[in-house]
């Protein structure tokens, strides 16, 4: 497959913690091998340059602007896809991003990391889950907090009943038949 969707691409992964946004933002990244390629991670980005920001409401909207920034930066110094791999849980906050990479003629493709909470916690990569249920101060998408299950994404792969290959293959042949 030689995906070659034209430059500046946006691969929006979402979906709650523990869901596998970054394990396949990481597989799909080496699967675009030949194209420059940049992850930003939610944990990376947050402690790296939104370490100063209250998780939670207070926060989302200053994290999402970043972000998007972070990225635009990326595009400027000639990177062709940047992916993302943010929890953003409201609906709100989704679309002013989807929004703003519009507004610059970024691609932007959302892909919907579904997976249940039940998994999520099961898997609990970061331990969240199980810091959540001794200190109901964490707040957590899904547990303690709304996650907006997107309405329409471009993608979803459900990683609960998908391979990270077979995700990140999905992603792909999507991408190689959107080629203009």
């Amino acid at each position: 497959m030689s995906v070659s969707l034209s430059p500046k691409t946006v691969l929006f992964f979402t979906g709650l913690s523990g869901a596998g946004k970054s394990t396949l933002a990481e597989y799909t990244e080496k699967k675009l091998g030949k194209h420059k390629v940049k992850i930003l991670d939610g944990d990376a980005v947050r402690k790296r340059f939104n370490n100063d920001l209250p998780h939670g409401e207070k926060g989302l909207q200053a994290n999402a602007n970043r972000m998007v920034d972070l990225a635009l930066e990326h595009f400027r110094e000639g990177t062709e896809y940047v992916i993302t791999a943010f929890v953003f849980p409201k609906k709100i906050y989704r679309t002013m991003v989807k929004e703003r990479f519009e507004r610059e003629n970024i691609r932007f493709v959302e892909i919907w990391i579904k997976a249940s909470v039940e998994a999520c916690a099961k898997r609990d990569p970061k331990g969240l889950y199980h810091k959540q249920k001794s200190d109901d101060s964490i707040r957590l998408a899904g547990i303690n907090e709304t996650y907006d299950s997107p309405e329409r994404p471009t993608i979803t792969v459900n990683t609960e009943l998908s391979t990270v290959s077979e995700c990140s293959q999905k992603i792909l042949s999507y991408l190689d038949k959107k080629t203009p």
